[in-house]
């Protein structure tokens, strides 16, 4: 804890207004993100199933006995796995966890830019990019979806800021590396933006003595952190990279059969460019702002960073093919990074020597908190709750509950949603697009925007003993497939009473193999009825 101590030692104490200000702002910043609990995005329930597993001892793994890495988190896998362990109902637990890290993000982001300018203008301009960051509605949402998504954004702030004060000399001067290392072990891209950060920060320091020696310090660091799951992945799992990574790899792959020109049209238009290309639009102003960073020194190199760092998550996104995931998922965790060069902006473009008047800054105060309020008024402007949320946690965990009281040893089910109700279901599960199956990820034709991968024939051909699907209209699609055709007469489709789920909309559809032992007293204990697939679902 000697860094720790390092760290806070040297930060002094802002005056009590700004306290007051930056306490009232992270109080904002819960109360905000709590209107938003309740989403569910069904991925974090992988996270959840591995932590469940390790919990009790039956491995790190989304099927008891395969060794797969399904989550994309590891770290926040890791961190729920006490939790669970005690019985905690992980996603009200993650839901005031993301609360608390955007309330802690509020926090970072107002350190950052008092970082990069410590004298009195900057305070208030600290303040109003700590707001931005407490009343963005996409981070507030993004906070209660149960995914790692803002430990990852606080993890990037943190690193971000640590990294400034290492490049201008302040120690400790590798702690940077070892949060980035956490970031990477959060996301697997956060290992791009440590290399990102790592050469920016070299080139900026390239006049220093010894920089060899610290450059290997800090490249030591990160490794420290992140290289002992590297280590576990390889020897444990056999791969260098999440399963995720290697069912959503190869969505460029199709460029290098292109033309060079083509090539680089495709990529600059394409569905994932075209989702940056939203995000900045919508951020536009805060965009533009970054470039009155290069008007000063103290600013430019910071500006500078967190453009590379937007432009790095927009090469995620193009390499991920999209995301289809709602409000920009990928792009959120540098929010808090765009609202501190939205400070930085300001404070190069307005608050210069020769622009103080009799009343010292006013009219630049007043401009900046126009802006501020706008920009603040845009951001908190409501996303969508409830056509977001991808599935009913509910109804999905009313029916694993349900099946997991009489659930076989050799049953296995194939869905297309490979979260909750596995979660509690507790089932071998066939994840139809490849998260948490080899042969799907490694062969399964790509989706679009992101989802992962699929080969619905050789899932079919599996014959499981259910098919679960989030809604009926993916289950008719399946079923009146061709590659499906020899199997219609195999299965019953779960009928249940009107009434049973609260979701119409996404009511979760069930298939179960008319061959399966005690069939009859399934539908029971379920309080369905069995009828014939094929009288629903071929029609």
């Amino acid at each position: 804890m000697r860094w720790l101590r390092s760290v806070v030692g040297r930060l002094r104490p802002p005056p009590l207004w700004v306290g007051a200000a930056l306490g009232v702002t992270a109080l904002a910043a819960v109360i905000h993100s709590r209107l938003y609990a309740g989403v569910i995005i069904d991925d974090a329930f992988i996270s959840y199933r591995h932590a469940l597993h390790l919990a009790h001892g039956q491995g790190f793994t989304c099927n008891v006995g395969t060794r797969i890495e399904g989550t994309s988190s590891a770290l926040f896998a890791l961190l729920m796995t006490l939790p669970i362990g005690l019985g905690a109902d992980p996603h009200r637990l993650a839901g005031w966890l993301g609360s608390l890290l955007l309330a802690g993000g509020t926090v970072i982001t107002y350190l950052t830019v008092r970082e990069v300018s410590a004298d009195r203008p900057a305070r208030g301009l600290a303040i109003g990019a700590a707001a931005l960051v407490a009343m963005s509605a996409r981070l507030a949402f993004h906070s209660q979806t149960g995914l790692e998504t803002l430990t990852y954004a606080l993890l990037v702030a943190l690193g971000y800021w640590l990294h400034l004060r290492a490049v201008r000399g302040k120690r400790p001067r590798f702690t940077w590396a070892c949060v980035m290392g956490l970031a990477a072990c959060t996301r697997p891209e956060g290992v791009c933006f440590f290399v990102l950060l790592f050469l920016l920060g070299g080139l900026q320091r390239r006049r220093e003595p010894k920089l060899a020696r610290r450059l290997a310090c800090e490249l030591g660091a990160f490794l420290a952190v992140w290289g002992p799951l590297l280590f576990f992945r390889i020897v444990y799992f056999g791969r260098l990279l999440p399963m995720s990574v290697h069912a959503k790899r190869g969505a460029t792959d199709w460029v290098w059969s292109l033309p060079p020109a083509r090539a680089v049209h495709s990529l600059l238009f394409g569905s994932g460019a075209g989702m940056f290309y939203r995000f900045v639009s919508a951020h536009a102003v805060g965009a533009a702002l970054l470039g009155g960073t290069l008007l000063l020194p103290a600013t430019r190199y910071a500006g500078v960073a967190i453009a590379c760092m937007l432009a790095g998550g927009g090469a995620v996104l193009v390499w991920n093919g999209g995301d289809w995931m709602p409000h920009d998922r990928l792009l959120v965790p540098y929010l808090p990074l765009l609202a501190v060069g939205t400070a930085m902006g300001l404070r190069a473009l307005l608050f210069h020597s020769e622009q103080r008047g009799r009343r010292g800054h006013l009219p630049s105060v007043a401009v900046s908190s126009l802006i501020f309020s706008l920009l603040i008024g845009s951001a908190s402007r409501p996303v969508e709750k409830e056509s977001a949320a991808t599935v009913d946690l509910a109804d999905e965990r009313q029916l694993g509950e349900r099946l997991a009281k009489v659930r076989r040893s050799d049953d296995v089910v194939a869905s297309d949603m490979a979260g909750v109700l596995p979660y509690y279901w507790d089932a071998p599960t066939i994840d139809m697009y490849g998260l948490c199956d080899a042969h799907v990820a490694e062969y399964g034709q790509m989706q679009p925007n992101g989802a992962g991968r699929a080969d619905l024939a050789y899932v079919a051909g599996l014959r499981p003993t259910f098919y679960a699907f989030n809604e009926g209209g993916m289950a008719k699609s399946f079923f009146q497939a061709d590659y499906f055709a020899r199997q219609r007469a195999d299965y019953f489709l779960l009928e249940f009473p009107v009434g049973t789920f609260r979701s119409v909309r996404l009511a979760p559809a069930l298939l179960v193999r008319k061959d399966r032992p005690a069939v009859a007293e399934l539908a029971q204990a379920l309080g369905a009825r069995l009828i014939d697939a094929g009288e629903r679902l071929l029609n």
